[in-house]
């Protein structure tokens, strides 16, 4: 991978805690649906900054200081949704967001009371949802997780994953073949 893309990678697998067991199960990025409003100002912003181009004096410089600051800010918005991430383990779920400093979010599976799916319409077509999770501690970055890629089959491996604490007495250790087991879907 090339270095600087390496950067903007939220790179969740550090954050897994190995030595104790846990095994990542799914890592789910935004949904390319979350980056409309980022494009659209990013659009403007270029067609402001070329029609300066036709303009004199004081206008020319506003709309391009104001096309600048729309170039700039959907440019932002766009990392930060690339680095948002939802994480799946076999012990907990976690969320990494933040572009220059990482913030993260966690809580244990065992721990989450109840969890619902929104799947509007335009993300029914899209292949996209909300996650909901309700808790007695809520951590307030997972409250509420919006644009989730492939909702049903997130929706899947969470019914799995929060089942194996139920299951334990039939099941020692997950290995690496359960796991892609729960992610194919078999």
């Amino acid at each position: 991978m090339d270095p600087l893309l390496d950067w903007f990678d939220p790179q969740a697998d550090r954050y897994i805690t190995l030595r104790a067991g846990e095994q990542k199960v799914l890592e789910v990025p935004k949904h390319w649906a979350a980056l409309i409003g980022p494009w659209c100002r990013l659009l403007i912003g270029f067609t402001l900054c070329t029609l300066t181009v036709l303009l004199d004096g004081w206008l020319y410089w506003l709309l391009m200081w104001f096309g600048w600051v729309l170039l700039c800010e959907a440019c932002w918005r766009h990392l930060q949704v690339y680095r948002d991430r939802f994480v799946i383990t076999t012990v907990r779920i976690f969320r990494l967001s933040g572009v220059i400093s990482t913030k993260r979010a966690n809580i244990p599976i065992s721990r989450i009371t109840d969890y619902s799916v929104k799947h509007p319409t335009l993300g029914q077509i899209l292949n996209y949802g909300h996650l909901r999770f309700e808790s007695a501690g809520l951590v307030q970055d997972l409250e509420r997780i919006k644009f989730v890629r492939n909702i049903d089959r997130v929706d899947d491996v969470l019914r799995v994953v929060s089942m194996r604490k139920r299951l334990e007495s039939a099941y020692e250790d997950w290995t690496p073949a359960e796991i892609q087991a729960v992610l194919d879907g078999t």
